[in-house]
Formats: structure tokens, sequence, C-alpha cells
């Protein structure tokens, strides 16, 4: 009878163990889950970032540059403004 109480009062601590485990698992892979997500992210962001630094390493952004802030165009080109009234 006795043996019968104390198998009893293991199972009950092993469950409600197993239980916290579980509970703990879970949390644990939605963290994971999150910072996979966070991941990708912040790659992407590397990608675009890689982009822009090679964008601003090529001819065509001093071209752009140049005509939008300093309003200079190339030899062959032809501006069209339309009168303001």
């Amino acid at each position: 009878m006795f043996s019968v109480l104390i198998v009893a009062c293991l199972f009950t601590v092993l469950s409600v163990q197993i239980v916290k485990a579980k509970k703990k698992y879970r949390s644990v892979v939605a963290v994971e889950k999150e910072l996979e997500q966070q991941k990708a992210d912040e790659e992407e962001k590397k990608k675009d970032l890689e982009k822009e630094k090679a964008y601003r390493k090529s001819l065509e952004y001093v071209e752009d540059t140049a005509q939008t802030s300093l309003g200079m165009v190339r030899d062959n080109q032809i501006i069209f403004r339309q009168k303001k009234d």
C-alpha cells in the first residue's frame, strides 16, 4: 500500500516536470523561430546595403547625382522644360 502511494507521488512529480519541460521547449522553439526570422530580415537588409554600396561606387550614381544636385547634363543631352506661368 505504501509503495503504491510512493509510485503515485513519483508519477505526479514526473508528470509536472514533463509539463514544465514541454512548456519551456515550446517557448524556446518560439524564440528560435523569431530569431531565424530576424536573421533572414537582417540578411535581406545586408543584401540591400551591398547593392546600394555598389550603386554609389558606379558611374551611374555619379551621373545621377550630378544631374539632380548640380543640374549638369551631357554634351549630347537635350533638356525640355515647361514654361512656368
